[in-house]
């Protein structure tokens, strides 16, 4: 039994743009892989709303492949209010679209599938899968904040299924909650996020064989190219350093796009900065560029005593407020003075 463990495909990210052709790229290439189910775990589309073009693409991969497709509804393509539609009622003649948590019958194999958001609607009895798309509350990538989209801690038994198809997050990882682990999210097959640059690991898919045997498979990707110079003469020597890395390490040779952050001093004109570091890379093929440049903070002058002259900026204050009683800052500059000489701050 071999599945085919995807999701976080985001098709419709970037519409009409060279990145959302990637998107259509990447998801094309799980068609390649020879299986007997394909598990897409959220987030096939990245709206519910996309093109008649995206829609066919879509009908046309699943219908290449060569085994039955279970897909659960994720945060992006499922609609959050009554009265929407989503593009996924328009896949169900080519793949078994679970809009109500269910537990079925596919391939031979038990499956318990529970779409994004509807945790408490279901009983976790166990089955071989159990596929669901949110944020696992033991997941080292989860981020450092709340959302909607958390799964509730102790929702389920991970021991109780052989196998637990994770989507939403789009680093492909595994859980330490078994040892074994047997709870995965499988990673987005392309770079299509609000924080693309926060993203790290390979894209692709998951091969699972016989319920135990985890393999990623990589899908080659455009270069996301990070450029942190100390100084802009630095940067196209970085850049072609950066090209053949990535080259070697298997990313294709489309032009990338490069993100260049380097922190100037405090009186340095920024947006100088910028044109020369964009006129420097303008000789190379870039399909995107961004200068991120930031300032070092201000170094306030020092007193021969080697700290800051704190009383004459706090005579400066107070004297500088309106309509204050004459006798009120000289109160205040002696008390003042009298704390900051004692070293308060």
């Amino acid at each position: 039994m071999k599945i085919l463990h995807t999701g976080d495909n985001h098709i419709g990210f970037r519409t009409g743009h060279e990145l959302g052709k990637d998107v259509l790229r990447a998801f094309e290439q799980i068609a390649q892989q020879r299986c007997d189910l394909v598990v897409i775990a959220g987030d096939l589309f990245d709206s519910i709303r996309v093109t008649m073009n995206e829609l066919l693409f879509v009908r046309s991969v699943l219908g290449d492949l060569a085994a039955p497709v279970l897909i659960v509804p994720g945060n992006h393509d499922w609609p959050k209010s009554a009265g929407t539609e989503s593009p996924l009622v328009l896949l169900e003649d080519v793949a078994t679209v679970v809009t109500e948590p269910a537990r079925l019958e596919v391939a031979g194999i038990t499956v318990e599938a529970v779409p994004c958001g509807m945790w408490h609607r279901h009983e976790f009895a166990g089955a071989d899968i159990l596929v669901m798309h949110g944020i696992h509350p033991h997941s080292p990538k989860r981020p450092p904040y709340e959302s909607a989209w958390d799964i509730p801690a102790m929702l389920y038994d991970p021991l109780r299924y052989r196998y637990v198809a994770l989507g939403d997050l789009h680093d492909w990882h595994s859980l330490p909650t078994t040892f074994p682990p047997r709870e995965y999210y499988c990673g987005s097959t392309a770079y299509a996020s609000s924080n693309i640059w926060g993203e790290q690991q390979p894209k692709g898919y998951l091969v699972v064989e016989d319920l135990q045997r985890v393999r990623h498979v990589p899908i080659a990707q455009r270069m996301w190219i990070t450029l942190e110079p100390e100084h802009v003469d630095e940067v196209p020597q970085l850049f072609e350093r950066a090209v053949r890395e990535h080259i070697r390490m298997g990313y294709r040779e489309d032009p990338p796009v490069v993100r260049v952050r380097l922190q100037v001093g405090w009186d340095e004109p920024a947006d100088e900065v910028r044109r020369s570091i964009k006129a420097l890379l303008r000789p190379y093929d870039i399909l995107m560029l961004q200068v991120n440049v930031t300032r070092a903070r201000r170094q306030w002058a020092r007193t021969p005593s080697g700290g800051y002259d704190l009383v004459a900026r706090w005579r400066q204050f107070v004297m500088a407020q309106q309509g204050v009683d004459d006798d009120l800052k000289r109160y205040a500059l002696e008390v003042g003075e009298r704390l900051l000489a004692d070293g308060s701050d």
